[in-house]
């Protein structure tokens, strides 16, 4: 249940103010299920919390988006974001399975930032089919993909990656524009060519520093 009058008495509070200090020992939070109850002066107030930076199988997370939607529900979170690398192909599914699950869906992407400095910024709530977005996201995804490709066939020349072929690994993850090394070796899990618990010496032997000659 909420309380808007309590909430509205919360609000008031001035950290800074040394007046408030005194009301302010009279507020107890209790996390429950990720919800945070707020009580002062005998009401009390429910307060929701979101996951807003998660990354799912559309660039280099481990779940899919309706997976992602799965495990927020049940650890109790009220709202979700995917931000996933330069891209935001993951948000159909979010959107369903969010509406599915009862929850508020956040749209969110992490861009990759290269100049003058590299770093990443996590944009939320903007339109992806503005036209300068649309093409943006669409060239990132392009570049990413093929830094990969380039790496993979590499990795083949030299026969560090063997019995797949770069059609494969886009057949396997038909609904991805941004492919990295992550897709790649979901294609050879799924195919017995390689094993889990091998995937950083494989990641290290065939992309860590590969990356770089292919900018």
């Amino acid at each position: 249940a909420v309380y808007p009058d309590a909430y509205e008495k919360f609000k008031e509070i001035d950290p800074y103010n040394i007046n408030d200090l005194s009301r302010k020992k009279n507020i107890v939070n209790k996390k429950d299920s990720n919800l945070f109850l707020y009580c002062l002066e005998g009401e009390c107030v429910m307060k929701p919390y979101a996951n807003l930076h998660l990354h799912s199988t559309h660039s280099d997370g481990v779940y899919s988006p309706a997976e992602l939607v799965e495990v927020a529900k049940n650890e109790g979170y009220k709202a979700l974001a995917i931000t996933d690398h330069d891209t935001a192909t993951a948000y159909p599914e979010l959107k369903a399975a969010c509406k599915a699950a009862d929850m508020e869906c956040v749209f969110g992407v992490e861009f990759t930032v290269k100049d003058p400095d590299s770093y990443h910024i996590v944009g939320f709530n903007f339109d992806p089919e503005y036209p300068e977005m649309k093409q943006y996201l669409h060239d990132m995804a392009l570049r990413q993909t093929d830094n990969t490709k380039k790496c993979f066939e590499l990795a083949k020349s030299k026969g560090d990656i063997c019995d797949i072929t770069w059609n494969e690994v886009l057949d396997f993850n038909p609904t991805v524009a941004w492919l990295c090394n992550d897709h790649v070796f979901k294609t050879m899990l799924h195919k017995g060519l390689v094993k889990q618990e091998n995937y950083m010496d494989w990641f290290i032997k065939n992309f860590r520093a590969q990356r770089a000659l292919f900018p």
